[in-house]
């Protein structure tokens, strides 16, 4: 393992558990640092190491100008987070007088179990719409789709699984299935016990917002299925990994 891998890994660890990370200032060369930063923002964990680095003592930072970049990164995604929370909050808001209440998969669901949510790096919104009348347990997918053309917005279909919906500069993914089953029996049976588990009644509001996150078991089940996928694909970030620690 590369000693750049080893101080990112220490560094997360650290974040999670509390542990002491102990170097002195002259372990981590310049050119080390931008390795680390490059690394971080390709994982996708940038924002929750610049969390840690900012605790480390003075003298053990980075160079100033590898700093103002760390610096640079976490602002511009953190700008970026509360862009798309905005945008999310306006879409679930244009749903909830139509009866739709707009469950958050991945994205914002994972990022409320981190410590600082705008630490959680992610792309676009991928919602399950439900009723918000809890016992008639309806999904609302066609309505939703209804309603973002009705407000003008561009709506894509993008497979069997979900639609793309273009509100405004947010790309929504506006899922009807949750996995790409492909009619297999194994994919079905997984693909039915997830919808129940949304269905349950058990989702959590996201503060003060129309957001909803699905219950932690729907949670684990979604996440271990998307997270396997990534795995076969070779395409597992370190953020992945990091998810399962909160």
């Amino acid at each position: 393992m590369k000693k750049t891998h080893r101080i990112i890994l220490n560094l997360l660890k650290k974040s999670i558990l509390g542990d002491d990370f102990v170097f002195n200032a002259g372990m981590i060369s310049e050119a080390e640092w931008e390795e680390i930063l490059k690394f971080a923002i390709e994982q996708g964990v940038a924002p929750v190491l610049m969390t840690e680095i900012e605790k480390l003592p003075h003298t053990f930072l980075p160079p100033k100008n590898v700093l103002l970049k760390w610096f640079g990164y976490k602002m511009s995604w953190t700008v970026q987070y509360k862009h798309k929370l905005n945008l999310s909050c306006g879409f679930a808001n244009t749903l909830e007088p139509k009866g739709v209440k707009c469950l958050v998969l991945k994205g914002f669901a994972i990022a409320s179990y981190y410590p600082i949510p705008e630490t959680r790096v992610f792309g676009d919104l991928d919602c399950f719409l439900v009723s918000s009348n809890a016992e008639m347990k309806k999904t609302m997918f066609e309505i939703g789709n209804e309603v973002a053309r009705k407000m003008g917005y561009i709506v894509e279909d993008a497979g069997y699984k979900h639609t793309h919906i273009h509100y405004k500069n947010l790309l929504i993914e506006n899922h009807k299935y949750f996995t790409n089953f492909n009619e297999t029996k194994q994919g079905a049976k997984i693909e039915r016990l997830l919808r129940n588990l949304v269905l349950d009644g058990r989702s959590q509001r996201l503060g003060d917002t129309n957001l909803w996150k699905p219950s932690p078991e729907f949670n684990v089940i979604f996440l271990l299925k998307h997270s396997l996928g990534d795995f076969i694909a070779n395409d597992m970030a370190l953020k992945s990994l990091y998810d399962w620690a909160h």
